[in-house]
């Protein structure tokens, strides 16, 4: 069952106004469970199972869930997998470093805190010792002298914040660590149990052959030891023995984990939820599915520092409030029927829900003891006892309780209630759907009598008056006033009262007797009846404290003289006390139980032990006065887990802050705070009052949302204050100092340039008109420079085009005579070619001559001409016209040679120059009259006079001159 019930308001008048006691933590839950609130898997939205958990130094709560670290912050859950997604098996928090230490599948290591609030994983299996890193699970983690202590089913390792050391403690696999006020203990597989000490675990107790689960402090020198299955054991002076406790119960439901709590136990098992133990061991009490948990394997336990246990089941997480005056009763189990009336009859409670009658031995302390009253199944409107007898008025009639059955005595259908006619004794009037019916004790029991007529009306809200005279509320007719006949066969008179007779409307009218006499509750708050006046009025003794605007639809009258008032979903308690002069009722708030109050049906008793149960939808809730003192001593601190920008959804600066004395840097002026509480007392009808210095002028309304908005912030620093208040009891206020920084334009050097520019703004304005003359002046004056300038650029424009032109003429003039020449300097090259070409012809054919002629005056002619053609003065008539063409297309080129180099001849020159129009060998060699040895030899001199290198291309190396 999951309880979304919202819990009570103002509760500390408990403690000061109804008077309160201390008792034991578990005894508040005498006759009732302990609220549970689930968390189920789609909530914290994680894996089905948790193995461990454990809260931070701010109430943060952390659970080692199958998909990893999960984080409460009582608002909210986060994730956070493992590196590789692993189960995490066990986790610690160490609230000196903030860290929260993590075990999983071959992993070890440690979240820590990032300023924006996530949590980031460190791995520490990189220090593990060679040979040991295929560990499996980490399935326990405990701190001792400085040192973290990781338990595997192999071994122990040892952090000392350096390093990581392996200890073996046995041979056996070892199944868990358990850590006793300064004592560090490990188990076997076969029972034994290990001590640290000096850097060792050394044998405590050898293979005892128990399967052990847990081990606890016990009494002043021993120690408790659950088991798997085999129940419970005493561990004293190194010898285990077999306490005198009936056990069996926990024997067949395994005991998978434990703690203590106070000066008894808790037990989770794997079959049945939970157990409570007193400081010897014996089952006090039970709690599993039928009280409201998800289901009934336990896997991990924890108790928090508001003493309420976290349970880590096999699917979703629990919160079972202890620490919480609180409880249900559920009389008809998994039937949940909704409560109508209870009340204390001899050793037991009697409960009537819509299932019929349940009863309960006082001393009794689970839902599971409730017993069926035989014969009563079905509605149960009222049970009441009368002379020491217990009567039921039921739908079917009405009953006496006799032991663990009833009988009936009327077939009246439908009985409402039974009142006494004091003015006859021994005879009674019953209300039933249809009127009244008029009963008489003989028999040493109710008898009825007759049915008193003519009144039909349903006559649930039945009183009788100091006369004898019966009124009737009805909740949709007004009030009925009824006197009986002398004889009581009959009802003699019926008066209806309705507006005129001063009621604020004919319908939620309702009659009760109490301390001040009948009363009359309405639509308008609270009534009484003038019999001098025939009229009714506001309660002279009510209506000072009771809310004339609000419907009351109950009163009860309580121990000590207490009136208890039901308006929709609100209760209040009057307590009277004496002033000297007369008695005021001093007025407290209760609960809001979020419309599990049963509407129409409203119902509360205050009983001899200090409870107070109140029907509900689903049974009925118990509320144990002797424990607020306890509840009280726990305030609503509050965490603001998260301080972000309104303008960027993703940025968080900081989350889960408590009070700081460090001044935040928070880079946006519009920004959120978001908040909680992390006390589990304090999950339900929970408000929130803030003031954020520098901006506020007073503190916020008290309102039940967990976030607060301010936009448009000036820069600087701001104080956020923020406190929690719920049921009466106002928490510590919560401190933040946040720093808003301006920007580089807002900053004071930024001020102090535009202070420094405002007053040149200033003198500007000042010489303004004069600038403006000026100005004007200076336009006229720049207007003509422009146009001078401008005509003045224009005459220049035109002289550069001017000379661009001549120059363009010019180029193109010289472009002509460089093609004219090149032509020439080719026409020359040919034709210095040709005629040496011809001139070797002519002397060849000459020799041919010489040689067949047999004139001897030819031959020495012919001679004498080849003599003359071998000549190169021929060929030097023609070389000065090509050299005239070649320097003025190559620019100088043999005057640049041979100032280069000096030493040349005129044929190197020759041969240079002809090299530089790229002529093959062959040519040169007809140009020169030499063969193309001598070509060839003339390049080798060339080369030598120039100092060339061998890989140097002559023909190249020319050109480039």
């Amino acid at each position: 069952m999951q309880n979304s019930t919202q819990t009570l308001k103002r509760l500390l008048f408990l403690l000061l106004a109804l008077g309160a006691s201390n008792c034991a933590l578990l005894a508040q839950f005498l006759t009732g469970a302990p609220l549970v609130k689930n968390f189920p898997k789609q909530v914290y939205n994680a894996g089905t199972q948790t193995w461990d958990i454990c809260e931070g130094d701010n109430g943060l709560v952390f659970f080692a869930n199958n998909n990893g670290l999960v984080l409460f912050d009582g608002k909210q859950f986060s994730n956070y997998p493992l590196p590789k997604n692993t189960i995490l098996r066990s986790i610690f928090f160490e609230p000196k470093t903030r860290r929260i230490y993590a075990g999983g599948q071959n992993e070890l290591g440690y979240f820590s805190f990032q300023t924006n609030g996530t949590l980031i994983f460190t791995s520490l299996s990189n220090l593990l010792p060679e040979g040991t890193k295929g560990f499996e699970d980490v399935w326990g983690i405990e701190f001792l002298d400085g040192k973290l202590f990781f338990q595997t089913s192999r071994q122990v390792f040892s952090y000392d914040g350096q390093s990581i050391s392996s200890l073996k403690p046995s041979d056996n696999l070892l199944e868990n660590l358990y850590f006793l006020t300064n004592r560090l203990l490990v188990s076997d597989a076969l029972g034994g149990i290990f001590e640290y000490k000096k850097g060792v675990f050394s044998p405590l107790v050898q293979a005892s052959g128990l399967d052990i689960s847990s081990i606890l402090p016990y009494g002043k020198n021993a120690m408790l030891i659950t088991t798997y299955k085999n129940g419970l054991f005493v561990l004293q002076n190194q010898q285990i023995s077999k306490p005198a406790i009936n056990d069996f119960e926990l024997k067949l439901n395994r005991i998978y984990r434990a703690c203590t709590y106070g000066n008894s136990y808790v037990l989770a098992s794997n079959r049945n939820g939970l157990y409570f133990l007193d400081s010897t061991g014996q089952i006090r009490n039970n709690i599993g599915v039928q009280d409201g948990l998800q289901n009934n394997n336990v896997l991990s336990l924890y108790k928090d520092k508001n003493q309420n246990l976290w349970l880590g089941l096999d699917n979703g997480i629990d919160l079972v409030r202890l620490n919480y005056p609180f409880g249900y009763v559920i009389p008809d189990g998994l039937l949940k029927g909704t409560g109508y009336c209870m009340t204390e009859f001899g050793e037991n409670y009697y409960s009537g829900t819509n299932n019929g009658l349940y009863f309960r031995n006082k001393n009794s302390t689970s839902n599971t003891d409730f017993k069926l009253v035989q014969n009563t199944e079905g509605q149960v409107w009222w049970v009441q006892e009368i002379n020491g007898k217990l009567f039921v008025s039921h739908h079917d009639g009405l009953f006496e309780v006799t032991g663990t059955s009833a009988i009936k005595l009327s077939d009246i259908r439908g009985c409402w209630k039974i009142v006494a006619l004091k003015q006859h004794p021994g005879y009674f009037v019953v209300g039933t759907y249809n009127g009244l019916n008029l009963l008489k004790w003989e028999n040493n029991t109710l008898a009825l009598v007759n049915k008193l007529s003519p009144f039909k009306e349903s006559s649930r809200f039945l009183e009788e008056d100091e006369n004898g005279t019966i009124w009737v509320g009805h909740p949709y007719k007004g009030i009925y006033k009824l006197r009986l006949s002398s004889d009581l066969s009959a009802i003699q008179q019926v008066t209806h009262f309705g507006i005129k007779e001063g009621l604020p409307a004919e319908t939620e009218n309702y009659v009760f007797n109490t301390s001040e006499g009948l009363t009359f509750c309405t639509s308008k708050g609270v009534y009484e009846y003038r019999n001098d006046l025939n009229k009714f009025i506001p309660s002279s003794s009510f209506s000072p404290y009771l809310d004339s605007t609000k419907v009351y639809k109950r009163l009860f009258n309580g121990k000590s003289g207490r009136v208890w008032a039901i308006s929709n979903n609100e209760i209040t308690c009057l307590k009277p006390a004496y002033n000297g002069v007369e008695y005021t009722y001093t007025k407290q708030v209760l609960p809001k139980l979020d419309q599990n109050l049963v509407g129409g049906f409203e119902f509360l008793n205050e009983c001899s032990n200090g409870s107070v149960f109140m029907g509900v939808e689903a049974g009925f809730m118990q509320l144990n006065l002797n424990t607020v003192s306890q509840f009280v001593q726990s305030k609503p601190s509050v965490l603001v887990t998260a301080i972000q920008s309104l303008n960027f959804s993703d940025s968080v600066y900081f989350r889960y802050i408590g009070t700081s004395a460090e001044i935040l840097n928070v880079d946006d002026r519009s920004i959120e705070f978001s908040f909680s509480s992390t006390n589990a007392n304090f999950f339900n009808d929970l408000s929130f009052s803030s003031y954020l210095e520098g901006w506020d002028k007073n503190w916020s309304a008290w309102k039940p949302t967990t976030s607060r908005e301010f936009s448009r912030l000036s820069y600087g620093n701001y104080t956020f204050h923020i406190k929690a208040k719920c049921m009466g009891l106002e928490g510590p206020e919560t401190i933040l100092t946040i720093h808003i920084p301006a920007p580089w334009y807002w900053t004071k050097f930024a001020k102090f340039a535009y202070s420094i520019l405002c007053m040149l703004l200033v003198l500007l304005i000042g010489f303004y008109p004069q600038m403006l003359v000026r100005q004007k002046a200076s336009r006229i004056i720049a207007e003509k420079d422009d146009h001078f300038k401008r005509q003045t650029e224009a005459l220049r424009l035109e002289k550069e085009r001017q000379e661009k032109e001549l120059i363009e003429l010019k180029n193109q003039q010289l472009l002509k005579e460089v093609e004219h020449q090149g032509k020439e300097l080719a026409s020359s090259t040919m034709h210095i070619v040709q005629k040496s070409e011809m001139l070797l012809s002519i002397k060849d054919k000459l020799k041919h001559i010489s040689q067949i002629s047999n004139d001897p005056k030819i031959k020495p002619e012919i001679s004498e001409l080849i003599k003359n053609i071998e000549k190169d003065t021929i060929i030097d008539k023609d070389w000065g016209k090509f050299e005239l063409y070649f320097n003025n297309i190559h620019d100088s080129y043999t005057q640049s040679l041979k100032d280069k180099y000096p030493m040349l001849t005129a044929n190197d020159i020759k041969m240079c120059s002809y090299l530089r129009m790229n002529l093959s060998t062959k040519e040169i060699a007809t140009i020169l009259n030499i063969s193309a040895r001598g070509v060839e030899i003339s390049r080798y001199r060339l080369r030598k006079k120039m100092n060339l290198e061998n890989g140097i291309n002559l023909t190249d190396y020319l050109s480039k001159i």
